[in-house]
């Protein structure tokens, strides 16, 4: 679970931390060099933590899970692969509601403007009451 904390590919963090990093590589490039960095650093740490953690020396013996524990971390392990192998479909409902809520606020935005430039003349004037010499009442 280590490696999908530091948003290795394949596992459910990248696709996360690939899409932010793009997007602000879009918008502001230096901020996103050095996000870029802290994300190689948190991946330098991230390998370093698990080589002391899993590969140095042992003082006491370790066991094996127990069907419990597997019970408990199988469906959790398949749903980070899951996340991070197959992640169009869950992305594609997240697009569709960041347009939503993108359109939702680019429409307030256009109203508060609106509201600042003060009163406007109205787009469609209103037509006049037909009158009884034009044959309206009869």
């Amino acid at each position: 679970m280590i490696f999908t904390y530091i948003g290795v590919p394949g596992l459910s963090n990248f696709p996360g931390e690939f899409m932010s990093l793009l997007g602000t590589f879009q918008t502001s490039p230096w901020p996103a060099s050095f996000a870029t960095l802290a994300v190689i650093a948190a991946g330098v740490y991230g390998v370093n933590l698990y080589q002391r953690l899993f590969q140095g020396p042992t003082s006491m013996g370790t066991r094996d899970l127990d069907n419990l524990e597997l019970f408990v971390l199988v469906p959790f392990v398949a749903g980070v692969l899951w996340l991070g192998i197959g992640a169009a479909g869950p992305l594609r409902h997240i697009e569709t509601q960041a347009t939503l809520t993108t359109l939702q606020l680019e429409r307030a935005a256009n109203a508060t403007e609106l509201e600042r430039a003060g009163p406007t003349l109205p787009l469609m004037a209103e037509a006049p009451a037909p009158s009884s010499a034009e044959g309206g009442a009869r």
